[in-house]
């Protein structure tokens, strides 16, 4: 490689000693390549390390405001062309190894650079880079492909072998998840990874959830939107012929599973996640009630309702009229004499859960309403009898024990004569004399 390439005596050469690596690399085969596996990787990763000094050094070096300037410019221009070939090599190069160095490499880069570089500092917002709409597809393509993936188990893999691999691919799901958390990426490339929630919970449970949370902070809104589309499209998958779903089937009760999932991670408190629930079932709404003239059953998406009706009970009261009343000025007019169970049974199924939640009183999280109150106030009348009764009979313990312990009392009464009472202040002296 040194003979090659030569020694990297500055920064300038070292640079472009790691890029022509990369370059190399992402020109050669597996079969003819100059480059192995592993020099490779190592290339990749020492181009991050290389950047990241470079950020870190225009931060603390003190100069002119011309060089400063000039020196983030080489910078920017220099992540942009590292960034296009990392992407050639996470896309197109043929050893995995490569592809996930690479696939990390553009993740933590993008970070580094990304609009959070110049909140705190205005001179740095020439290094900023924002990530273009087709790397944010391709990122988010590498993720569906090398990800969630079905491991298939072949012949001489041990535990170990698997249990890294497993390792690398929770690794780059994470860094993936960064981006939609720091909100690098558009959010809506997440419902690819929203909709594996259930599927793969075993091996990426936690890093979804984690990631669902944290998008929750930075958007309710808009992390309830990338929510129902994930549902949207599970849903679409059940679809038969592209215009009915058997709602009995396992796939459409997968995305009802999935719909309760995504209802419980909004948490008990009503009123933070309010906004958020209230977004999902007006566009789940829209979703369900898309009409389409050219099929036969012109509501394919109708049987959506169902998998909304999960988050019903996360509504708050006065949301819950409001989308009643929503949903009954959308449907048409001739549902309500229809009998047809397709048509019906999911707006009835969908109308009964905002009313039986309404009619429970409960509403969780929020404000305590009469019913409660006044459950509250006999709780605590009954707690105090009860602390009351327990009291009276530790006492009458005690008093028991007292007497068994010392011995039984004698009461005796001395009348006083009656031609002394008048000497006598108190008629009746009572004197207790304890038995020896």
């Amino acid at each position: 490689t040194q003979s090659t390439w030569g020694c990297a005596t500055n920064v300038d050469d070292l640079y472009r000693c790691l890029l022509e690596m990369m370059q190399r690399a992402s020109l050669s085969t597996s079969d003819e390549s100059m480059l192995t596996e592993d020099i490779s990787s190592r290339a990749i990763s020492s181009m991050e390390y290389f950047l990241v000094w470079e950020l870190i050094r225009i931060q603390e070096t003190t100069t002119t405001e011309e060089d400063n300037l000039t020196a983030m410019t080489l910078l920017r221009d220099r992540v942009s062309q590292v960034i296009d070939v990392s992407s050639t090599l996470f896309t197109q190069h043929p050893w995995e190894v490569v592809q996930q160095e690479s696939f990390v490499l553009v993740c933590d880069i993008i970070v580094h650079f990304s609009r959070q570089l110049a909140a705190n500092k205005e001179s740095l917002i020439p290094l900023v880079y924002v990530a273009p709409f087709q790397l944010q597809k391709h990122l988010a393509e590498f993720v569906d492909l090398h990800v969630f993936i079905d491991e298939t188990v072949e012949e001489g893999d041990d535990e170990p072998t698997k249990i890294e691999a497993l390792h690398r691919r929770r690794n780059l799901l994470a860094c993936f998840g960064k981006l939609l958390v720091y909100n690098i990426v558009k959010m809506k490339w997440g419902a690819d990874v929203f909709k594996m929630y259930l599927r793969y919970c075993n091996d990426y449970g936690d890093i979804i959830k984690y990631t669902i949370a944290k998008c929750c902070d930075v958007d309710k809104i808009v992390c309830a939107k990338i929510m129902n589309r994930a549902l949207n499209q599970l849903y679409k998958e059940q679809l038969i012929d592209d215009e009915l779903v058997d709602r009995t089937s396992e796939g459409f009760i997968r995305v009802k599973e999935l719909g309760k999932s995504f209802a419980q991670l909004f948490g008990l408190d009503q009123i933070k996640s309010r906004e958020g629930i209230a977004t999902l079932h007006t566009e789940g709404i829209l979703f369900a009630l898309i009409h389409k003239e050219e099929l036969t059953y012109p509501y394919p998406n109708l049987a959506f309702l169902e998998v909304l009706a999960e988050f019903s009970p996360k509504l708050m009261k006065q949301d819950k009229k409001a989308i009643l009343a929503h949903i009954d000025k959308q449907i048409p007019a001739e549902w309500k004499s229809s009998s047809d169970d397709v048509v019906l049974a999911p707006v009835n199924l969908y109308r009964y859960s905002l009313l039986h939640s309404e009619s429970e009183g409960v509403s969780r999280g929020g404000p305590r309403g009469p019913r409660i109150a006044t459950v509250m106030k006999k709780n605590k009348i009954k707690q105090r009898e009860d602390e009351a009764k327990i009291a009276e009979e530790a006492l009458s313990n005690m008093r028991k024990q007292t007497v068994q312990r010392r011995g039984p009392l004698t009461v005796t009464i001395t009348t006083v004569p009656e031609s002394s009472q008048s000497k006598v202040i108190s008629p009746v002296e009572t004197e207790f004399q304890q038995d020896s």
